[in-house]
């Protein structure tokens, strides 16, 4: 942390705004700020990839996240892509969420002329990876599956059905007023994801060049109206590069508690 060094004549109020803004400006999660359980860990490029879950000392997630070995990234261009299953630790229990499953597209995926860049796409699942690999376009109720959306409240405002599901991940919806949309080059954007009627898991999708640079990254992850599954939900994602460890870090944080009959708040209380 800065110190700040204050010069005899500085008063009272400057301190106190000083104070004011250390306290108000959100970081990073920490090693120090709960214990971190690690998943196990898989290989990746030439290093490896996991998730992982912070607890606090009330023994509620703070954060769960995937890191990514520096060593990973030198020479990914080269892979023909990675689809890679990161368990969570069972302290993630107090969560909806099961697993994640991380894909390296060196190419980008369709819409070519928004996506079609290198990026890592870090879906957060809420099922088992046994349930989300039984999607398949070989089962004959594939498509009424697909076309059965959960209800609106699900969702958050202002997202769009993709027309076409991807076997072994389900349905995305993506925001409409994410940047790439309307003109700008792609970089991160938030995804929802789903399957026969009920919201399954929750996606960055991050550009390398966002990696490549290390810039710190934080984002909002747009609530829906309610949730069908009681637990602590993410409401914003971090993307850094934490130099001690040499890894990549995208992080999801500022979890609240949601309730599954929480039908018609946007915002949940913590």
């Amino acid at each position: 942390m800065k110190r700040h060094h204050l010069q005899p004549r500085t008063s009272l109020a400057a301190v106190l705004a000083v104070l004011a803004a250390a306290l108000l400006t959100p970081g990073p999660a920490h090693a120090h700020d709960g214990h971190v359980y690690k998943g196990a860990a898989v290989p990746v490029g030439r290093g490896t990839a996991h998730a992982w879950v912070m607890v606090g000392r009330n023994h509620e997630a703070k954060a769960l996240g995937v890191s990514i070995s520096a060593a990973a990234m030198d020479g990914i261009e080269a892979s023909h892509g990675e689809a890679l299953t990161l368990p969570l630790p069972p302290q993630a229990a107090g969560t909806p969420f099961n697993h994640v499953y991380l894909n390296w597209n060196p190419h980008g995926h369709p819409p070519a002329h928004i996506w079609g860049v290198a990026h890592f796409d870090v879906h957060l699942y809420m099922t088992t990876p046994a349930e989300r690999e039984a999607i398949t376009d070989k089962d004959p109720g594939f498509m009424h599956k697909a076309e059965r959306n959960p209800a609106t409240r699900f969702i958050p405002a202002g997202y769009v059905v993709e027309p076409h599901p991807v076997p072994a991940m389900g349905v995305h919806w993506a925001d409409a007023s994410t940047p790439e949309f309307h003109g700008k080059a792609f970089t991160h954007t938030l995804i929802y994801g789903a399957w026969d009627g009920r919201v399954t898991f929750i996606e960055p999708m991050i550009a390398k060049t966002v990696f490549d640079a290390r810039d710190p990254v934080v984002a909002a992850i747009k609530q829906p109206d309610a949730v069908a599954v009681s637990g602590r939900y993410p409401t914003r994602y971090r993307i850094d590069f934490d130099a001690a460890a040499a890894e990549h870090r995208i992080v999801f944080e500022e979890l609240v508690t949601r309730d599954a009959t929480d039908v018609g708040e946007r915002h949940a209380a913590r």
